[in-house]
């Protein structure tokens, strides 16, 4: 993920359903939703495609008023955390079954996902 932001590269994806491990290497895929920032390590998205919500930042849920919504390297590193919440819960899903609505109302409250039982503190 550093290489690809030292590209100026978004994945907008990361998760564990596009990861694969093998081998002792874990790989990154699926750069569907990948997109290329600007010289400001921004990507602003005028369209509004489907996005994984439950990996996303509050900021790219929640677009400024009358803004479009705004991607940087910030929510990959957010998606990332996601990550290894996915991985300390053995591949549960975030957010457990709520909506994009839920996610959105859960992030705005500040609430966020529990340190998962056998996670370290430290991390």
């Amino acid at each position: 993920m550093i290489y690809l932001s030292q590209h100026h590269i978004l994945h907008r994806d990361l998760a564990a359903k596009n990861c694969l491990l093998g081998n002792e290497i874990l790989k990154v895929s699926d750069f569907g939703l990948s997109r290329e920032m600007d010289p400001n390590y921004e990507y602003i998205s005028e369209a509004n495609p489907f996005l994984p919500f439950r990996w996303l930042p509050l900021e790219a849920l929640v677009p400024a008023i009358g803004q479009y919504k705004t991607f940087t390297v910030k929510g990959d590193v957010w998606s990332f955390g996601v990550l290894i919440w996915e991985m300390f819960e053995m591949g549960a899903s975030p957010y457990d079954n709520l909506t994009f609505e839920g996610v959105k109302s859960f992030l705005l409250a500040k609430q966020r996902l529990n340190r998962p039982e056998h996670c370290p503190r430290k991390l």
